[in-house]
């Protein structure tokens, strides 16, 4: 027993006429009725009653037209279903968050824009420090990664997201808050709160290389790298601290963001993935990541 034959007997069942069944089919006259007469023999029982040009379903057919149903039904679910997994709109898409990418905006939109086209897929977040990040999309136990470090594994590709810039946040009454213009020799002495190193190595030693470059050795006397420790930490004065772009909610009002002119450090969150490693969903996510760096760079020019 073949699926034609399932699906021809169902179309006879419903014209109660083999011509009118062929027309429906797209097929000639004489298939259709060798199909349904093989399935007949098959099965041992008429599944119609013919009476002239007319038939009609037996006792039998009557039975077997709801399974035959039930049997193209759970076919085409299971296309379907086959083909939104080979799209990516269906599946499971593991990704890991190097912390200090967790909150950015540009991330947070590809996020969300992503959960929005694609309902039925299921989205694992997983926040991690960014040499795990890397580790684990190398290991392949997630699908891609958010990062900031920059990549030079060779079997790593990326994709950066909208630069953003690095800021110095402070309390909004210090002393600097108010300055025209600030640079970095100007915060010497001036305690500082850091990204630990173990969090990220790469991010940590740019930070403090594009701070020598400056003249400016970092008082750093606090390390954190919890998003809301860190600006609760800021807000009441244990240091000053670079922040990646903007605030967001009541932590705005209480702290400033300025820009240093000489401290250079483009921050550009990346999404990272293992080459060799196939997977529609991830390439769903990708094209709403490319999505919105086009829509930012016209925002911008």
């Amino acid at each position: 027993m073949e699926l034609r034959h399932l699906r021809y007997f169902v179309a006879v069942a419903a014209t109660e006429n083999f011509s009118q069944a062929a027309l429906k089919l797209n097929v000639v006259q004489s298939a259709v009725s060798r199909q349904v007469r093989e399935l007949e023999l098959q099965l041992g029982c008429d599944l119609f009653d013919r009476i002239g040009k007319r038939v009609r379903l037996s006792a039998f057919g009557v039975q077997f037209l709801a399974q035959a149903q039930r049997i193209l039904a759970d076919v085409e679910q299971a296309r379907s279903h086959a083909v939104m997994v080979a799209k990516g709109q269906l599946g499971i898409l593991r990704v890991a968050l190097q912390v200090a990418a967790f909150d950015r905006p540009t991330v947070l939109r590809s996020i969300k824009l992503f959960k929005s086209e694609n309902p039925d897929v299921e989205l694992v977040l997983l926040p991690m420090g960014g040499e795990q990040v890397v580790e684990a999309v190398r290991s392949g136990s997630v699908d891609g990664g958010f990062v900031y470090a920059p990549m030079t594994y060779p079997e790593l590709a990326f994709e950066r997201l909208s630069p953003e810039e690095w800021l110095l946040a402070m309390p909004r009454g210090h002393r600097l808050a108010t300055m025209p213009e600030i640079c970095l020799r100007d915060l010497t002495g001036e305690p500082f709160i850091w990204l630990p190193r173990h969090v990220s190595p790469i991010l940590h030693d740019r930070m403090l290389a594009a701070c020598h470059n400056g003249g400016l050795v970092p008082n750093i006397v606090q390390t954190a790298s919890d998003r809301l420790l860190l600006l609760g930490l800021i807000e009441v004065g244990i240091g000053l601290c670079f922040l990646p772009g903007p605030i967001g909610g009541e932590r705005s009002k209480e702290i400033v963001l300025r820009h240093v002119s000489d401290f250079s450090l483009p921050a550009y969150p990346s999404f990272i993935w293992k080459q060799a490693a196939h997977s529609p969903t991830r390439q769903r996510l990708l094209e709403t990541i490319r999505r919105i760096k086009q829509e930012d760079a016209a925002a911008s020019a």
